[in-house]
């Protein structure tokens, strides 16, 4: 089963810094790059490029590159995301991944945690999340909190450093971290 990871960066001003962390990082990957794009009910929207690293010396190992924009509520968005794909079970590649995630935050970006799936992120921003509908979630498991409620906190506490970290430690929001 395959997992992903999303690092949303913060203050990138183009394209080519997320690729040039990603090839510094994976030297030697195959590369291949999608635009993608998706409208919704509300006048919501994503649209995106999408470059896809494949390296060659790791195998269940792909790093994603999205840059684009977001259209949520009348409020335009960034998305400056680099995404880990992995299959989790593999421990050559859990220790490629955090060897590669310890590189990544070691770099002169600044990265938050941040939903991978660009649909269930839209829901999120516009606050009509339902953790009822993943697929993951079953009401008569205690699993569903691990998978599906905890992530969801995890993401909101991630949006509220990304905050502290543009603005500064304001009180409203260091009582709302807290």
């Amino acid at each position: 089963m395959k997992h992903k990871l999303c690092l949303h960066g913060l203050e990138v001003k183009n394209q080519a810094q997320l690729l040039n962390l990603a090839k510094r990082l994976l030297p030697g990957s195959t590369v291949k790059v999608k635009i993608k794009e998706k409208y919704f009910n509300d006048n919501d929207m994503y649209k995106y490029r999408l470059t896809r690293f494949t390296p060659e010396n790791i195998d269940g190992v792909r790093l994603y590159c999205a840059w684009g924009t977001l259209l949520v509520s009348d409020k335009l968005l960034a998305i400056a995301d680099i995404i880990i794909e992995f299959e989790y079970r593999n421990a050559e590649v859990a220790e490629a991944v955090d060897s590669l995630l310890q590189k990544l935050l070691a770099s002169k970006t600044k990265f938050v945690l941040e939903e991978p799936d660009f649909s269930q992120r839209l829901d999120q921003l516009r606050g009509c999340f339902d953790q009822k509908q993943l697929a993951a979630y079953d009401a008569d498991s205690a699993m569903s909190l691990l998978y599906c409620h905890l992530p969801w906190q995890v993401y909101y506490v991630s949006k509220l450093w990304q905050e502290v970290l543009s603005r500064g430690p304001e009180r409203s929001l260091m009582r709302q971290l807290r």
